[in-house]
């Protein structure tokens, strides 16, 4: 309503810092311009559209996912989304507890809509991690008591997901690339 059907300050002043943080993914599209990097995009590509505002001085986007992809480039964007899927596959895998995960899924929905036209900081930081906690509370409350359920022995390997050899090759895997990811934070980001 206040950027479509009434010029706003406020909403004008958020579509062009989103019109630069794309520009900004544009410019570093890989890795991104490094925690915090919107200040120095705002900086580098600044648009004198702003100073019809006042002085406007922005240091994030007010966009989560656009703020994401200037600090992170592609590779955090994708590892970004690859969670949010993540944590709605790892909510509604479980047959039982709809409700609750009905009503975690709502909340987490809603989390997402706002960080549409905000960035995260404390307030919105803290009930996200509280819906995580809860969220992996009633999967660990639900595994408990499924063993509590079957009785099975602690040596019973059947339904283990990750079997010896897999999990060695995970393990290496993921040394490997926290390898990478170490070189290339010191490479391209550390100031």
């Amino acid at each position: 309503k206040t950027s479509f059907l009434q010029r706003d300050a406020s909403s004008d002043t958020r579509i062009l810092g989103w019109k630069l943080g794309l520009e900004a993914i544009k410019g570093k599209p890989m890795f991104g311009w490094g925690s915090e990097g919107y200040l120095s995009a705002f900086q580098k590509i600044y648009y004198p559209e702003f100073a019809d505002y006042g002085e406007t001085w922005l240091d994030k986007a007010h966009n989560k996912f656009i703020d994401v992809g200037v600090d992170q480039g592609a590779l955090g964007l994708i590892a970004y989304f690859g969670f949010l899927v993540s944590f709605f596959l790892v909510l509604f895998c479980k047959k039982n507890r709809k409700t609750f995960a009905g009503a975690i899924g709502f909340i987490f929905m809603g989390y997402l809509v706002q960080n549409i036209f905000l960035f995260d900081e404390i307030n919105t930081y803290a009930p996200f991690f509280v819906l995580c906690a809860a969220l992996f509370s009633g999967l660990l409350r639900d595994d408990v008591e499924e063993k509590i359920v079957n009785k099975k022995s602690a040596d019973n390997r059947e339904n283990c997901v990750l079997k010896d050899s897999q999990g060695l090759l995970v393990g290496v895997g993921s040394g490997i690339l926290a390898f990478f990811f170490i070189w290339l934070f010191f490479t391209s980001v550390f100031v």
